[in-house]
């Protein structure tokens, strides 16, 4: 597991709160890379199957740079 990989699972945990997630999708190229694996892996917006622990990922497309 890479720097990036452990970052996204400490936020899908709820080991990281939101302002310290933006201030990491501030980093062009995490935000690149994140955006590209949710390009490639998630599935359409339902919340069939998903544990209630999971969180969402905020869209990369909002974060103010």
């Amino acid at each position: 597991m890479n720097d990036y990989e452990a970052l996204l699972a400490c936020w899908r945990s709820g080991q990281i709160p939101e302002r310290a997630w933006i201030e990491h999708l501030k980093d062009e190229v995490f935000r690149k890379w994140l955006a590209n694996r949710e390009s490639v892996s998630n599935p359409p917006d339902n919340d069939r199957g998903r544990h209630r622990t999971h969180r969402r990922l905020p869209s990369v497309k909002h974060v103010v740079r």
